[in-house]
């Protein structure tokens, strides 16, 4: 070995030793990257990644229960709630909805049966014809009959001429003001405020006074609160004529009726059984518009932010692999331009990542806001630990990305630590 060699040798020694060096630490971000990869695909798959406490109970109308908590990942939710059941020979007053079917389904079955009931067709002998001059009884009997045979055309008529004579109520909408709640057991109270929008009924050694809307109830022909079989179809009656659920008063604000706050530890209360209810299920991606009109937690909005936190999810399980191979394809061959590669890889992960936590946040803001049903008011929110895995893989990636970047300068001539890594960072002329 000739002087000159054990004299470049010796120059050479620090930088092999920063190139051993850096191998070391592109090995470790290659594996740091193996392993968020794993906890992304953990992250992604968990349902934990915020958590809504209902602080003790928040009653939600639209389901008639107390909301306890609830939590949610990218594709589904649990909701963790206590329905009031009213205790034998108690008297309370409850929602027209209450009884109802929110099973479209169920309600469907039900009514092609009550369309075999041989008063329908009574309600037909004498049919409107030409322009509705007054809406009487016999006006309102066409239009359920017309309703439940599914008559499109002759119930949109009539429709149409009831929204005529009741335009005003019709355009009458609630005011900003919080809702007045109104204690279902009190029944001097109920009779005091409801007035005639209450329809008493007996069911097991119950009383229960429905409340139905005036501008619903004044659609609705005599007597058809005897007929047992209209009260599971009077929800989906009101939304096909468009008549809201809400009851308001003079003032035109929401009279909101509620069971009475759940004990902290017993199960039996103030004339009602509450008992513990729990629903899972995978969010719907792409729902039908009856689906959409039956579910009260989803909303066009919130459907693009789910789909898109979604797809970007599983975006970034694909470019992290891909980033992954090629963050050890720089071991293989240690050209400048493959560790440049492997950093852009890691750095649109970091990206992926981010946008993923971004639009999830962003849909909990919007839940606030526009869904009171999934974020109910004065509700708590908490972010789970799916959302903190999430920001340790983001700056996993992020990290990664610099140092491969950082470790991407060309080591060409006197500053590569081997005649073999100098060669490899040589300019190549592609031709012919």
């Amino acid at each position: 070995m000739s002087t000159s060699s054990i004299g470049r040798d010796e120059i050479r020694k620090p930088l092999l030793d920063a190139y051993l060096l850096e191998r070391r630490i592109l090995l470790g971000c290659s594996s740091f990257v193996a392993v968020a990869l794993i906890i992304w695909i953990v992250a992604i798959s968990t349902d934990r990644w915020s958590v809504i406490s209902g602080e003790g109970g928040i009653y939600v109308p639209q389901t008639g229960r107390y909301f306890l908590w609830s939590h949610s990942g990218i594709w589904d939710i649990c909701r963790y709630s206590l329905t009031p059941i009213p205790l034998a020979s108690t008297s309370l007053a409850v929602n027209f909805t209450t009884f109802a079917y929110m099973n479209s389904s169920l309600a469907s079955a039900d009514k092609a049966k009550l369309a075999q009931e041989p008063f329908i067709q009574k309600f037909l002998e004498n049919k409107v014809q030409g322009d509705v001059k007054d809406f009487d009884d016999n006006v309102k009997k066409n239009l359920f009959a017309y309703w439940v045979l599914n008559d499109t055309v002759e119930f949109r008529r009539l429709k149409a001429a009831y929204k005529t004579f009741n335009a005003a109520r019709y355009n009458m909408t609630p005011s900003g003001h919080r809702p007045i709640l109104v204690n279902t057991v009190n029944t001097t109270e109920l009779h005091e405020i409801m007035g005639r929008n209450l329809s008493p009924y007996i069911v097991n050694g119950t009383t229960f006074y429905m409340v139905v809307p005036t501008l619903l109830r004044d659609a609705l022909f005599h007597d058809w609160d005897k007929i047992s079989a209209i009260r599971p179809l009077l929800l989906p009656f009101a939304r096909d004529m468009e008549v809201p659920a809400t009851i308001l008063n003079h003032d035109r604000i929401v009279l909101q009726l509620t069971p009475p706050r759940p004990p902290k530890k017993a199960r039996f209360g103030y004339g009602y059984e509450y008992v513990p209810f729990k629903r899972c299920k995978l969010i719907e991606m792409f729902p039908t518009e009856q689906m959409m009109r039956n579910d009260p937690s989803i909303d066009e909005e919130l459907l693009d932010l789910v789909r898109t936190q979604a797809s970007f999810a599983v975006i970034t399980v694909m470019v992290m692999a891909m980033g992954f191979i090629f963050s050890l394809y720089t071991f293989a061959n240690p050209r400048y331009m493959f560790k440049r590669l492997a950093g852009g890889i890691h750095f649109i992960s970091a990206a992926a990542n981010l946008v993923v936590i971004q639009v999830f946040i962003a849909s909990l803001d919007h839940q606030k806001v526009h869904i009171k049903f999934s974020y109910p008011e004065g509700s708590r929110l908490t972010y789970g630990y799916g959302l903190y895995f999430a920001w340790l893989v983001f700056c996993t990636n992020l990290c990664a990305g610099i140092m491969f970047m950082w470790y991407s300068k060309k080591k060409k001539g006197n500053k590569a630590p081997t005649d073999e890594i100098a060669m490899a960072d040589e300019v190549i002329n592609i031709g012919r």
